[in-house]
């Protein structure tokens, strides 16, 4: 679980996501509230991304899913590089 959590907090820095919410922070005067929406969403993709996760798992070997996953951010960083 220790290892989820690191990994997770790592990719999640300076992430899109975070902007939004620092954004969202400025805009509006309850915190609390902006913080509660963003965990309630955040709950709500990862528990899609585990439901989808497991079933495409259950039908493809591991090996496959990580060069796909390594291919498609490979694919998606080269884009965002030509974009900027």
């Amino acid at each position: 679980m220790a290892t989820s959590f690191s990994l997770v907090i790592l990719m999640e820095l300076c992430d899109k996501t975070q902007f939004a919410v620092i954004a969202l922070a400025a805009d509006f005067s309850s915190l609390t509230l902006v913080f509660i929406d963003m965990i309630l969403a955040f709950l709500v993709i990862t528990r899609i991304g585990i439901f989808f996760g497991a079933k495409f798992l259950k039908r493809l070997l591991i090996k496959y899913v990580k060069k796909a996953t390594a291919a498609l951010f490979i694919s998606l960083e080269l884009f965002s590089l030509q974009v900027h």
